[in-house]
């Protein structure tokens, strides 16, 4: 199971280079729209292959009839972040030329705030082994990113 995940961050990485490529021909908005597309397009793609050979489409739409309006809630705040996340992150790759370091950031950041969602809001415990495993890693993301010597 690691492989996959190990081979899926490293074709993620790569992934600011060829939307840094793409922005210099495209402006963010239609790049953002191109690739909304064909999001969509493999979604759908998905969601047939699951109804013709899964046969489980009508289980999970019966599940989406249950969710609750916080749960609705929940999920048009984690796509209202992602949009406004996509974005940003376009304009900054197109505009500041720093691809690399807009994803080193966006790691930093995203381990910081998961580490402490964590902590604060489902009370999770770290052993000191886990939390100095924390440090170090943003530290090293850090110092990758750092360019002054």
């Amino acid at each position: 199971m690691y492989q996959y995940l190990v081979g899926l961050s490293i074709l993620k990485s790569i992934a600011p280079y060829f939307r840094k490529h793409v922005l210099d021909h495209l402006e963010s908005h239609d790049f953002f729209l191109l690739n909304s597309l064909f999001i969509f397009g493999f979604l759908a793609l998905f969601v047939t292959y699951r109804y013709f050979f899964d046969k489980t489409l009508s289980s999970s739409i019966k599940k989406i009839k249950t969710l609750k309006i916080s749960h609705i809630g929940c999920i048009f705040t984690i796509a209202l972040f992602t949009f406004i996340g996509s974005i940003t992150i376009m304009e900054f790759d197109k505009n500041h030329n720093t691809p690399m370091i807009n994803a080193l950031l966006i790691k930093i950041f995203s381990t910081i705030s998961l580490v402490l969602t964590s902590i604060f809001i489902f009370k999770e415990k770290y052993t000191f082994l886990q939390i100095v495993g924390i440090c170090l890693t943003i530290a090293g993301v850090f110092l990758i990113s750092n360019k002054t010597i």
